[in-house]
Order: structure tokens, then sequence, then C-alpha cells
């Protein structure tokens, strides 16, 4: 898979997209087209850093809505 996806975002290894596709724990990635991922999004809700960055956004909306 690593190849795969060294070879959508241009072979960059070094590219960030390409260290954060190989350090996701998504694994239902798709490849549709050229360059289009497609990651199942009940699995993306249910990881751990996006119920932590859901966490941080609604704090940031709160506090926002508290002061003004």
């Amino acid at each position: 898979m690593g190849a795969f996806i060294n070879w959508i975002v241009g072979f960059d290894a070094d590219n960030d997209v390409v260290q954060s596709l190989k350090s996701s724990a998504n694994k239902s990635r798709k490849v549709v087209g050229r360059g289009t991922l497609v990651v199942d999004a009940d699995e993306v809700r249910r990881s751990i850093k996006f119920k932590s960055d859901a966490r941080k956004a609604a704090d940031i909306v709160r506090l926002s809505k508290s002061q003004g």
C-alpha cells in the first residue's frame, strides 16, 4: 500500500500527505480516479484523533459564544 500511496502523490516520500496516510489508523482507504482518496466516514468518526479534535472544536465554539 505504501508504494501505491507514494505513486498517488508523486513519489515524494517526505511529503506530509504521504506520511499522514502511512501513519493513519484508517484502513478503509480506496482510490477513485486520479488522486481522489475515499475513506469510510464512520471509521473516521470513530477514531480517537477525530473525537479529540471534535472535543477541541466544541470547546473553542463554547468559549467564543461565552465571550460575546
